[in-house]
Protein backbone atom coordinates (compact mmCIF):
# COMPACT_ATOMS: atom_id res chain seq x y z
CA UNK A 1 0.00 0.00 0.00
CA UNK A 2 3.23 2.11 0.14
CA UNK A 3 1.84 3.90 3.51
CA UNK A 4 3.53 5.04 6.40
CA UNK A 5 2.25 5.88 9.79
CA UNK A 6 3.21 9.38 10.99
CA UNK A 7 3.37 9.62 14.85
CA UNK A 8 2.37 4.88 14.81
CA UNK A 9 -0.21 5.87 17.78
CA UNK A 10 -2.78 3.74 16.25
CA UNK A 11 -0.60 0.86 15.28
CA UNK A 12 -1.02 -0.62 18.61
CA UNK A 13 -5.13 -0.70 17.55
CA UNK A 14 -4.20 -2.00 13.77
CA UNK A 15 -2.06 -5.29 15.39
CA UNK A 16 -4.92 -5.76 18.02
CA UNK A 17 -7.53 -6.23 14.72
CA UNK A 18 -5.12 -7.95 12.58
CA UNK A 19 -4.79 -10.80 15.78
CA UNK A 20 -8.58 -10.93 16.25
CA UNK A 21 -9.52 -10.90 13.15
CA UNK A 22 -6.67 -13.73 12.28
CA UNK A 23 -8.07 -15.94 15.58
CA UNK A 24 -11.51 -15.48 14.22
CA UNK A 25 -10.22 -16.78 10.47
CA UNK A 26 -8.94 -19.47 11.70
CA UNK A 27 -11.13 -20.51 14.17
CA UNK A 28 -14.25 -20.33 11.46
CA UNK A 29 -12.01 -22.60 9.36
CA UNK A 30 -10.66 -24.57 11.79
CA UNK A 31 -7.27 -24.46 10.93
CA UNK A 32 -4.49 -26.58 12.44
CA UNK A 33 -4.29 -24.55 16.43
CA UNK A 34 -0.44 -25.28 16.67
CA UNK A 35 0.41 -22.99 13.47
CA UNK A 36 -2.26 -20.40 14.36
CA UNK A 37 -1.51 -20.02 18.14
CA UNK A 38 2.25 -19.83 16.94
CA UNK A 39 2.09 -16.52 14.68
CA UNK A 40 -0.88 -14.95 16.92
CA UNK A 41 1.57 -15.43 20.09
CA UNK A 42 4.20 -14.14 18.16
CA UNK A 43 2.49 -11.10 17.02
CA UNK A 44 0.89 -10.65 21.00
CA UNK A 45 4.39 -10.59 21.63
CA UNK A 46 5.62 -8.08 19.30
CA UNK A 47 2.64 -5.65 19.94
CA UNK A 48 3.74 -5.75 23.37
CA UNK A 49 7.34 -4.74 22.63
CA UNK A 50 5.87 -2.15 20.73
CA UNK A 51 3.91 -1.21 23.44
CA UNK A 52 6.57 -0.59 25.90
CA UNK A 53 8.97 1.46 23.57
CA UNK A 54 6.47 3.54 22.73
CA UNK A 55 5.74 4.37 26.67
CA UNK A 56 9.11 4.30 27.36
CA UNK A 57 10.20 6.94 24.43
CA UNK A 58 7.17 8.76 25.69
CA UNK A 59 8.19 8.99 29.17
CA UNK A 60 11.84 10.08 28.14
CA UNK A 61 10.14 13.12 26.37
CA UNK A 62 8.36 14.10 28.85
CA UNK A 63 11.15 14.17 30.91
CA UNK A 64 12.97 16.60 29.10
CA UNK A 65 10.37 18.86 28.60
Amino acid sequence: MSKRGRCCGCFPNVVDLIISTTKAYHDARETDGDVVVDFIERLRRFHEEQHRELAERRNRVSQVA
